[in-house]
């Protein structure tokens, strides 16, 4: 079944969801010292194949030591209709912000998910990748695609501040 993105006709779907790295270093996990953990993505595409691929790297670490201790990449393949129709000028491929809005929230889903099924039975067991806000986490990791919006609350907060000065 293919999803449908608003008044535009983009067609989409999973293709593939693939674990390609976890690693555990169990002996620097330190029982009662915080885990706090990022997260990156890195993206690649096949026109020939309208496949788009998005994989999420999660990294656990001790708030006070950078040292990896657990990490795990999911690689997320959506097939998107007609892919080339969102190359720009550039050859970036550029969605509307709702696409990218929902194939972040299906790959951090399925990032914890399956992050969650290999941490069972170690120290981190516990440990969970937070709940965050799929449109938030995409803006972190397109900022272009998100740059106008932005632009325009910066507008917004200095004029409240020119705003709020001018009245002292």
């Amino acid at each position: 079944m293919a999803n449908k993105i608003q008044d535009e006709e983009i067609l989409y779907n999973i293709n593939a969801i693939r674990q390609i790295l976890f690693f555990i270093n169990e002996p620097l996990i330190s029982q009662g010292k915080d885990v706090v953990s990022s997260i990156n993505a890195k993206t690649g595409f096949n026109l020939e194949s309208n496949l788009y691929n998005l994989t999420l790297r999660v990294l656990f670490h001790h708030n006070d030591d950078s040292r990896e201790l657990a990490v795990t990449e999911v690689e997320n393949v959506f097939f998107i209709q007609d892919l080339k129709k969102h190359l720009n000028e550039k050859d970036e491929l550029v969605f509307p912000k709702i696409l990218y809005v929902q194939l972040v929230g299906l790959a951090i889903s399925h990032t914890r998910a399956l992050f969650t099924q290999r941490l069972a039975g170690t120290a981190l067991q516990n440990v969970l990748i937070a709940i965050m806000n799929p449109y938030e986490a995409a803006k972190s990791f397109f900022p272009k695609s998100f740059e106008n919006e932005v632009k325009a609350k910066a507008a917004i907060v200095n004029a409240k501040l020119r705003k709020s000065v001018s009245k002292k």
